[in-house]
């Protein structure tokens, strides 16, 4: 009786450079070697600009859940009425009058504003110069100054930072 791995081939030349088939592997199918994965540098990652707030130490202060954010830059200055119905980052200087009480304001570290605030809460890492009206809350950082009044429900004043100004607590219903 035959063993399914013999050939008519004599024995000789079945085992000449050749192993047993039923030991190995399959062979893998004939064909042009596949080519290695090409592999695509990794992108260099973009250099930060001094227009970044987040290179120029203002953190992302972006809310959750809020799906756009405003940035006047560290080179920006502006002068006039400003009504926004989105969040604003102030890395720059802001002048004139801010209305926008149903979303934060951000005064990064060197922000200047010069203005009266209408804003659902103020956030101030850099200076504000002008009455703040907020329906939630106020948070002075570390380094930042306020001089002005202040109405809001909260206010959360850290160790560094320099208030001159009243301040008057809003009651929930207000």
């Amino acid at each position: 009786m035959k063993k399914l791995w013999q050939t008519e081939q004599p024995k000789a030349e079945r085992t000449q450079g050749k192993t047993d088939p039923v030991m190995q592997p399959p062979e893998k199918p004939a064909g042009p070697k596949a080519a290695a994965p090409v592999t695509q540098p990794r992108p260099e990652p973009p250099k930060q600009s001094k227009l970044d707030p987040v290179a120029n130490g203002a953190p992302d202060m972006q809310p959750v859940g809020s799906t756009a954010r405003s940035f006047v830059g560290s080179r920006m200055a502006i002068k006039g009425e400003l009504e926004a119905t989105e969040d604003l980052l102030v890395a720059g200087s802001l002048e004139g009058s801010v209305s926008m009480p149903e979303h934060t304001l951000t005064v990064a570290g060197g922000g200047l504003v010069k203005a009266s605030v209408t804003a659902r809460s103020v956030i101030v890492e850099g200076e504000i110069e002008g009455d703040l009206d907020c329906t939630d809350s106020v948070v002075l950082k570390p380094g930042s100054k306020v001089t002005g009044n202040i109405r809001m429900r909260r206010i959360n004043m850290m160790d560094g930072a320099v208030f001159n100004g009243k301040v008057t607590m809003k009651s929930p219903d207000e």
